[in-house]
């Protein structure tokens, strides 16, 4: 893999402390190794998830500019952190799957979304940051609206979390508990708009924000998403 400007890897795998084992794994599967250009921010993980479960206490604008300095740190001003009408512009187009028993026991998650949120520089990191907050913040916001017997430790959660950023797009993974609400939306939508199927992936649903976004859902487009996040 080529790397020409700073970008930023986060693995599910745990690679705090990368052993020798761990090295040869990476490399094996065409990841670089740590540079000038390239940052690994597993050691950051814990902080990027909590950060983000307690987005409906702390409010979205309050996130930042915490969460993309997280994302992207010391970025050399190639990412920008401070909350901007950039945010705005977030476009992202989201994979949804609800996980098999197996998967969950294997994940410690019921929910997975795969999503791509394209960019421009210097704002990847805002996007990104933005994308996360707002669909977790949304998630927590329909379960609270909608069961007026909610409890707190049954709210829509993220449990872990992947991505490949750099200044043009961003790529990922997102793990989730107790996402039944907006998955159920999701797959309702997919009903109605065929196109919103992913025909040759398992017929997965596929939706975008803003929603109906029709420059993100060609079928190669959809499948290269999948693959990236992958």
């Amino acid at each position: 893999m080529t790397i020409e400007a700073k970008q930023y890897f986060l693995f599910l795998r745990e690679y705090t402390d990368e052993t020798t084992l761990d090295t040869f794994r990476r490399r094996s599967e065409g990841f670089p190794d740590e540079s000038d250009t390239v940052t690994y921010t597993n050691r950051t993980r814990l902080v990027i998830i909590s950060t983000i479960n307690d987005v409906f206490q702390a409010g979205v604008n309050d996130s930042f500019p915490l969460l993309p300095l997280l994302l992207a740190p010391s970025s050399s001003g190639l990412y920008h952190y401070d909350i901007t009408r950039a945010i705005l512009d977030t476009q992202a187009l989201m994979i949804w799957n609800r996980l098999t028993p197996p998967q969950r026991r294997r994940r410690r998650a019921q929910y997975v979304v795969y999503f791509h949120v394209p960019s421009q520089a210097p704002h990847a990191a805002l996007n990104l940051a933005y994308f996360l907050l707002r669909f977790t913040y949304t998630a927590i916001r329909s379960y609270v609206t909608t069961h007026y017997d909610y409890e707190v430790h049954r709210q829509p959660q993220i449990t872990n979390l992947a991505y490949h950023l750099r200044p043009s797009a961003a790529d990922g993974v997102a793990f989730f508990n107790f996402l039944d609400d907006v998955y159920n939306n999701a797959a309702t939508d997919a009903l109605s708009y065929p196109h919103y199927i992913t025909n040759g992936l398992r017929g997965l649903p596929v939706t975008t924000w803003p929603p109906h976004h029709s420059d993100l859902l060609g079928e190669q487009y959809v499948a290269e998403c999948f693959a990236r996040a992958s």
